[in-house]
């Protein structure tokens, strides 16, 4: 008898995802919702190609076929990425409360489903229709072909940006639909993250125009280039050579296309907020905790791969020469900024949570076991330290290994490495060494600190989102207040609010003394206000955080000691309770 083989027939299954589609895609809602997207695009389009027509009326031709193209790709790309933000967390935002207002989500994390999965099948739903909507849009798109100025690669990047973006925010949607009790709560949570985002990077990006340092200025465009805003023009050619850094084959030697980075910085910043997602509606939170942590060392080094690499692309054979010549004029060291500031807003996340009455019984066993593989991987809130130090040990590995993948590995001594093909005199050298320590002793300190105050703040208020919320806002007065205070100085305002005081906030803030460290040559203007302004100010921002470290170690101690002393302990469950409970 013929032996039969059977191959194995590799199958995509999710009830969750099915059933999510059929209930979006049945009545009249998503065909109108689908209608309406259509109609508004077209309206664009009308309106863009009738001023376009009256231009050219009245100019007396019609020969720019290509600019209008251009003009059309742009309007339907800016209208699609705007309706994406503003359509996705309608739909995202209420899938896992819905379940919980129809209380159904006990029945359905009853099933064999595991929490990605539901997390998964719910994202994927409003995903699909989000592309959906986007590529409908494609006959539309197909009328720039016919006018010119438009190429295949420009159309596919640019959708699969939208469809990025969509993910991204669909994430965020799902997240605040796992942590919110009620749709409307989620909704207004999820409009409200992305209204303080898009805010923030126009005002950065006015800053960025607006500012007087040429060489900041260029090195946060780059920065941009992270997340696909590499589209925006500037004035002069060689600023715009910063924003087509990412365009250009001299990318660590290899030729990248610049939205190959936003699409992976996306993917893995929307993988890391469903992990986020899908931990919360577990029973046991901490047993996420080794993928989260794996999830955001990922993002924190593709960040830094990127970064780096926009930077160091300059001494590839392939970059432009005016580019090499006004780039190499900026110090290395610029680049970990924007690593340390990641960091830095990820304290608050692992320096804050649930303390145990088993782990205050012994508090030092269970600090040194954060440091211990068991530690990490049963995500304890001792171990977060260690992880955060890990971070920025990772960061400089990073940086360090730049010079590595442009083959000048002695360069990283002095910080000077030499572009092929140019005259060594056009480089900058700086004591290379010197500042990479003092930003080592800076951040170290300051890591200590914040978590320190996060861990104390964990003993005394006993939850985790009223930390977290605390300590955010105290970040972000110590990284504003201290230029706001500058800014009024010797006005009214300034003198009613106490300028003078506010502005020595400075030395508590770690990257306005790391951004003095790396521009040593040009110390700040602020300088000559603060009390100690002879003084470098890496060595007094090590020193305060050095003693709110300690400070905040004695106060962890007396709390413990006084609960420990005041609180009636719990009875341990009897052995047999344990076996019927389990």
């Amino acid at each position: 008898m013929t032996a039969m083989i059977r191959l194995p027939v590799l199958k995509f299954e999710n009830p969750v995802l099915t059933k999510e589609m059929r209930v979006r895609m049945r009545g009249s809602r998503a065909y109108w919702v689908l209608s309406g997207y259509l109609t508004f695009l077209s309206l664009i389009l009308f309106f863009n190609y009738y001023h376009w027509w009256e231009n050219a009326l009245n100019a007396g031709g019609f020969s720019s076929g290509s600019r209008i193209g251009q003009e059309i790709f742009q309007w339907i790309s800016i209208t699609q990425a705007f309706l994406v933000v503003f359509i996705t967390p309608a739909i995202t935002s209420g899938a896992i409360t819905i379940e919980k207002e129809q209380r159904t989500l006990e029945m359905l994390a009853m099933t064999r489903l595991s929490r990605s999965s539901i997390i998964l099948g719910k994202i994927l739903s409003s995903v699909g229709f989000m592309a959906l909507l986007i590529l409908s849009s494609l006959p539309l798109t197909s009328i720039c072909f016919f006018l010119g100025g438009v190429s295949p690669e420009q159309v596919v990047s640019s959708y699969l940006l939208m469809l990025c973006g969509c993910l991204l925010t669909a994430s965020i949607g799902i997240v605040w639909s796992t942590l919110s009790s009620s749709s409307s709560l989620s909704i207004a949570a999820t409009y409200a993250t992305l209204l303080i985002a898009l805010p923030v990077m126009a005002i950065l990006v006015a800053i960025m125009q607006e500012a007087r340092i040429a060489i900041v200025s260029d090195w946060m465009w780059i920065l941009l280039g992270l997340y696909g805003l590499t589209g925006l023009e500037r004035e002069s050619s060689l600023e715009n050579d910063f924003l087509n850094v990412w365009n250009l084959s001299h990318f660590y030697g290899m030729s990248l296309p610049g939205w190959l980075v936003t699409l992976i910085v996306y993917g893995l910043t929307s993988l890391l907020l469903c992990l986020v997602a899908a931990a919360h509606l577990e029973l046991h939170p901490e047993r996420s905790a080794p993928r989260l942590r794996l999830a955001t060392l990922s993002l924190l080094i593709v960040h830094c791969f990127f970064l780096f690499g926009a930077r160091f692309s300059i001494y590839g054979s392939l970059a432009p020469y005016d580019f090499s010549m006004y780039a190499a004029s900026s110090p290395l060291p610029v680049l970990l900024v924007y690593p340390m500031l990641f960091i830095l807003l990820m304290t608050p996340v692992f320096g804050s949570g649930i303390l145990s009455r088993k782990s205050l019984a012994r508090p030092g066993r269970y600090l040194l076991q954060g440091w211990t593989p068991v530690g990490w991987r049963a995500g304890t809130l001792a171990s977060g330290l260690p992880f955060l130090l890990l971070l920025m040990l990772l960061s400089l590995l990073m940086y360090g290994g730049s010079f590595l993948l442009i083959g000048q590995p002695g360069a990283f001594i002095s910080g000077a490495p030499q572009i092929p093909g140019k005259p060594a005199s056009v480089i900058t050298a700086i004591p290379h060494l010197q500042i990479l320590r003092e930003i080592v002793f800076t951040m170290t300190a300051a890591i200590l600190g914040i978590y320190s105050v996060s861990f104390t703040l964990s003993l005394i208020l006993r939850n985790r989102w009223a930390v977290m919320v605390l300590m955010y806002v105290l970040l972000l007065a110590l990284l504003i207040a201290p230029a706001v205070s500058y800014a009024s100085l010797g006005s009214l305002s300034g003198i009613l609010s106490g300028s003078e005081l506010l502005i020595h906030l400075f030395y508590l803030n770690p990257l306005a003394s790391v951004a003095e460290t790396i521009f040593r040559a040009s110390p700040p203007d602020y300088k000559q206000y603060l009390l100690f302004g002879s003084y470098p100010s890496w060595m007094i921002t090590t020193v305060c955080y050095l003693f709110i470290t300690g400070f905040a170690i004695i106060l962890s101690v007396a709390v413990v000691v006084l609960r420990r002393k005041y609180e009636t302990p719990v009875p341990d469950m009897p052995e047999t309770l344990k076996r019927e409970t389990l």
